[in-house]
């Protein structure tokens, strides 16, 4: 990733109006972190955590995990 942190690239989320809920899933997207994990760290249901993975795909325009970390680690 160019030597970049991921929350350097997860600032230019923001443009797209990522929640600060939904910038933190994707960080531990980013970590390799599956949807139980993630709703174990923060003390929320999967069904919460796999909508919130939903509304990121759709602000930012992808359709899997896949493309959003490749998102992630090619904007400018």
């Amino acid at each position: 990733m160019d030597g970049k942190s991921p929350e350097m690239f997860l600032e230019n989320f923001r443009r797209y109006g990522l929640t600060k809920t939904e910038i933190e899933i994707v960080q531990m997207l980013f970590k390799g972190m599956d949807n139980k994990t993630i709703a174990e760290s923060l003390f929320i249901s999967e069904e919460t955590v796999k909508k919130h993975i939903y509304n990121t795909f759709r602000k930012t325009q992808v359709k899997n995990r896949q493309a959003l970390l490749h998102k992630l680690q090619t904007m400018h």
